[in-house]
């Protein structure tokens, strides 16, 4: 395997791993608080905005 396809399966499963994180932590709030969730796309793509621009900080310094 050569290091782009090792890098882009590692960047890969980090982020599923940090998504599903952040998804049971905010399941876990919410039977906490005794509430329900109600994610619209748009609020999905909010968050996929600020991922991105989280990443452009960090690869771009």
């Amino acid at each position: 395997m050569d290091w782009k396809t090792k890098t882009l399966l590692i960047y890969s499963i980090g982020g599923l791993i940090i998504g599903a994180a952040a998804g049971i932590a905010t399941i876990n709030n919410a039977v906490e608080k005794n509430e329900e969730v109600d994610i619209t796309f748009k609020d999905g793509a909010r968050i996929g905005v600020n991922a991105l621009n989280s990443l452009s900080k960090v690869i771009l310094k």
